[in-house]
């Protein structure tokens, strides 16, 4: 799942690259049903969901059926552990570097790490 998740990454950045301006990601769990996908906005500053998010199509949808039919908490704990494996890769942290990371479950955002 990590690798699939580093390529998805790689290709926002890759099709539509954000502005220099752009230093915040925050990486959306969003669920339907038994099934969960993650959804990837850029910001300016502090991310909000009350204010205009740069957000390509590419960065619209991470799927894996790992993230399908568990419990919430198991769910965000994959995220998270996939999340922090992932920007362990050379090429992740050369593209999101001065990035902070967010993530945001259950109508919260919570602050991750800087790149």
């Amino acid at each position: 799942m990590v690798k699939e998740f580093c390529f998805w990454l790689n290709s926002i950045i890759d099709k539509t690259p954000p502005t220099e301006e752009i230093n915040t990601a925050l990486l959306i769990i969003k669920k339907r049903n038994n099934y969960a996908y993650i959804e990837l906005n850029f910001y300016e500053g502090e991310p909000s969901l009350n204010k205009p998010a740069f957000c390509p199509l590419e960065a619209q949808f991470f799927y894996h059926n790992l993230l399908n039919n568990v419990s919430d908490k198991i769910l965000e704990y994959r995220i998270k552990n996939l999340i922090e494996e992932a920007f362990e890769d050379s090429s992740l942290i050369k593209i999101f570097k001065g990035y902070k990371i967010y993530l945001y479950n259950n109508e919260k955002i919570e602050y991750l790490f800087n790149i």
